[in-house]
């Protein structure tokens, strides 16, 4: 989908860079494990920096329950503002998977070039979709990989995104 215009993306993108660097500068396991700890973090909360899709179930949910606009909200917002205070109804979903994104990261290598760590941070994807929908993707094999693709996944399981 991408980032919001406000975002700071040289920030994001250095940042990840450079723990990325970090990574491949140590050999010692405790080390690796806690600089992953962080790029897993990085990852994760660049959800912040985008507009969520919105599958058409969850619109349609949304719809009949007065929400709104879903694309409006952020995970933080589901208990409060969208009116699903124990998360059984929407589920706030990575398009593309932290794993797969952190693991794109580490494969750049240990000296990334900003151009290669923004290329991959510009996949990532978020989307909220219905707590069943995010059953049937796991149900298939989806919970933290997904294809190249990751919109194939979502057709396969006959989720629809806008």
């Amino acid at each position: 989908m991408g980032f919001r215009e406000s975002t700071s993306v040289d920030l994001v993108t250095n940042t990840l860079a450079e723990l990325v660097t970090l990574y491949h500068s140590t050999n010692d396991e405790t080390e690796q494990k806690w600089v992953k700890h962080l790029i897993q973090l990085g990852c994760r909360k660049l959800e912040d920096f985008i507009t969520p899709r919105v599958s058409i179930k969850a619109k349609e949910t949304a719809d009949k329950m007065g929400v709104g606009d879903l694309s409006q909200y952020g995970w933080s917002e589901q208990k409060s503002k969208m009116n699903d205070p124990d998360r059984s109804v929407f589920h706030f979903e990575h398009v593309v998977t932290v794993s797969d994104l952190v693991e794109r990261l580490l494969k750049l290598g240990s000296n990334p070039s900003f151009d290669s760590v923004k290329s991959v941070i510009g996949k990532a994807d978020v989307a909220w979709i219905l707590k069943s929908e995010d059953e049937v993707l796991n149900q298939n094999g989806f919970k933290s990989k997904r294809p190249d693709n990751p919109l194939e996944a979502y057709e396969q399981c006959g989720i629809e995104l806008v």
